[in-house]
């Protein structure tokens, strides 16, 4: 089976409740599952918008770059 787990952000990135209680059920399941963790990053190197993936352990991992620089206002959301 398949399993995508979403999350504002992950370790290594940051380490509070969320984020670890997400490494730890994702890395519980991918023993017999295929999992993929997508979560949000901002850095302003990159390219708004820009996705990236890599393997973690035995997760797929896949970041969504937002840094918010392209919005002037949240109201218009």
């Amino acid at each position: 089976m398949k399993i995508l787990q979403i999350v504002h952000s992950f370790p290594p990135q940051n380490m509070a409740g969320t984020e670890l209680y997400t490494r730890s059920l994702s890395k519980e399941l991918s023993k017999i599952n295929k999992v993929f963790v997508f979560y949000r990053i901002s850095d302003l190197k990159k390219r708004e918008y820009e996705l990236n993936s890599y393997n973690l352990n035995g997760l797929e991992i896949i970041t969504l770059n937002n840094t918010f620089r392209l919005c002037d206002s949240f109201e218009k959301f």
